[in-house]
């Protein structure tokens, strides 16, 4: 991957981060399940049910309270999704301390 190409990718997450802050906040794991599922391609929980289409990434297992991260198998089989993914979990680990997310 090229720098120019990585610096667009951490100004991505800095705008997923901003976008973050006003998330929709879901009462039922389902709810947030079916949002994950509406092409948002991944999404925070506190809980885990998997199913066939969902997929939990062991990197993100645990922080002081659990947090999975789902995304749609379609979404991380495509391999630019994946590179996202990865500096996602590379911004966590920088953000929250290596210990904070679980590899």
């Amino acid at each position: 991957m090229k720098a120019s190409a990585n610096f667009n990718y951490w100004n991505e997450i800095l705008k997923l981060e901003h976008r973050c802050r006003s998330a929709v906040r879901v009462s039922e794991f389902l709810d947030g399940e079916a949002l994950v599922r509406a092409g948002v391609g991944f999404g925070l929980c506190n809980a885990i049910r998997l199913n066939d289409d969902v997929t939990e990434l062991t990197e993100f297992r645990q922080f002081h309270h659990p947090i999975h991260l789902m995304v749609r198998r379609d979404f991380f089989s495509n391999s630019v999704n994946r590179e996202f993914v990865d500096l996602l979990v590379a911004y966590s680990r920088a953000r929250f301390g290596r210990s904070a997310v679980n590899a």
